[in-house]
């Protein structure tokens, strides 16, 4: 019944700080469809207690479609109930801007952040650990669309907050400390970027375990970091660090350690071990083609590495026939974000420019343009890297035709859809 759901909530809470995401999922979601039927008002609101835990575990399990819609459900639910402004539904909605987030959807997540902060503000004596949670999403969702100035000024009210309320060494400050050192690389802070991270990566090997979900994830942005920063070999070691220490607590499927893999094969793209890096990348891909549901959105941002990499590895034609085998022939599900499918555009581009197919890199910028167009974003790293790719293609326009690279036969994995 409805008490056997809030104890195994808690349970499952519990679960997750160890990293058993599975684990907690199975425990918790048969409780919460066994209490389906309840009729009592009451009682139907204290069974929406658990739904943002339920719904973040289906991101964490890769289900980040069907976490979306069930998370949307509950809202509804909540609507139902009268309660659609209140902050109960505060947490629900962090966690369905979460996923968007997760998929790369920031426009999403930007209009749920923000009616989130909106509800937690508007209290008559706000949460502050809502209002704090709001600020995050919302933070993170302008960063995603190029608003990194706006993030910062989130972020750096969030940590004002918590160190007055909760000192210098809480879990928060970490995790804030951790956004601001991406946002401050974001804007070209570099200095003040390196010392978020550091302080951040510093105070989280005190304070938690090694291999805590939350000590790998600082880790594993401190490199990604490191790795943005051209510092290759600092990079590489760090990450190599997680990933060492997440495959033997994890489970390699986990969205925890694709996410390490993922910065790792990047890392090892940056101190040229192309074939290690390219092989990551296609293990990274066979781990999340074997997740059920396929989520395209995942698909697409392996492959988006593993394109650049085959590219800046002078292997701009496996760069192609990689997306053609990996990209679905009937297009990608509407669950991948215009960014997404921009940010691969443009790798695609950057190879065809490699070929000398210039009408065809041409093509890749008019759609990249268009998907950056759809989610509203006119700045930022991305697309300052589609105005060098368009200088780039301008500058080879004028220069005398070369001969195109052959065709590989790269042996990549077929795709089953």
């Amino acid at each position: 019944g409805l008490l056997d759901l809030l104890v195994r909530e808690l349970i499952a809470n519990v679960m997750c700080e160890i990293g058993e995401m599975k684990k907690a999922y199975d425990l918790l979601r048969p409780a919460w469809d066994a209490t389906a039927g309840l009729t009592d008002r009451q009682d139907r609101i204290d069974r929406l207690s658990p739904a943002a835990t339920l719904g973040e575990l289906l991101g964490e399990l890769g289900r980040f479609q069907e976490a979306k819609s069930f998370l949307e459900d509950v809202l509804a639910e909540y609507d139902k109930l009268g309660l659609g402004h209140s902050d109960r539904t505060i947490y629900t909605r962090a966690a369905l801007a979460e996923i968007a987030l997760d998929v790369g959807d920031h426009a999403t997540a930007k209009t749920v952040s923000e009616k989130a902060l909106s509800i937690a503000q508007a209290a008559t004596s706000p949460n502050p650990e809502l209002v704090h949670i709001a600020r995050d999403r919302l933070a993170n969702a302008l960063s995603g669309l190029g608003d990194d100035e706006g993030a910062i000024k989130l972020c750096e009210e969030n940590l004002a907050d918590v160190i007055a309320r909760k000192g210098n060494d809480s879990a928060q400050v970490i995790s804030i400390r951790a956004s601001l050192g991406h946002l401050y690389r974001e804007v070209g802070k570099i200095e003040q970027a390196e010392g978020n991270l550091r302080d951040a990566t510093e105070r989280a090997r005190k304070l938690y375990e090694p291999g805590t979900p939350a000590l790998l994830q600082t880790l594993s942005v401190y490199g990604d970091f490191l790795d943005g920063i051209e510092r290759f070999d600092e990079a590489t070691e760090i990450l190599q660090e997680a990933h060492q220490t997440a495959t033997l607590k994890l489970a390699r499927d986990s969205q925890t350690v694709i996410a390490i893999d993922g910065r790792l094969a990047r890392a090892l793209a940056g101190v040229k071990r192309y074939d290690e890096s390219i092989a990551l990348d296609r293990d990274v891909l066979a781990r999340v083609l074997k997740q059920e549901p396929l989520d395209d959105s995942q698909v697409a941002v392996v492959l988006w590495n593993l394109v650049k990499t085959q590219t800046a590895a002078g292997r701009p034609r496996e760069a192609i026939d990689s997306v053609a085998t990996y990209r679905p022939t009937a297009g990608w599900s509407e669950q991948v974000p215009p960014f997404s499918k921009a940010a691969l555009e443009l790798a695609i581009g950057r190879a065809r420019l490699k070929l000398g197919e210039i009408e065809l890199a041409r093509a890749s910028v008019i759609r990249t343009h268009a998907w950056f167009a759809e989610e509203g974003r006119t700045k930022g790293r991305y697309f300052k890297q589609l105005e060098s790719l368009e200088a780039d293609i301008a500058a080879a326009a004028t220069q005398p035709a070369v001969a195109t690279i052959p065709s590989s036969n790269p042996s990549t994995m077929p795709i089953t859809r």
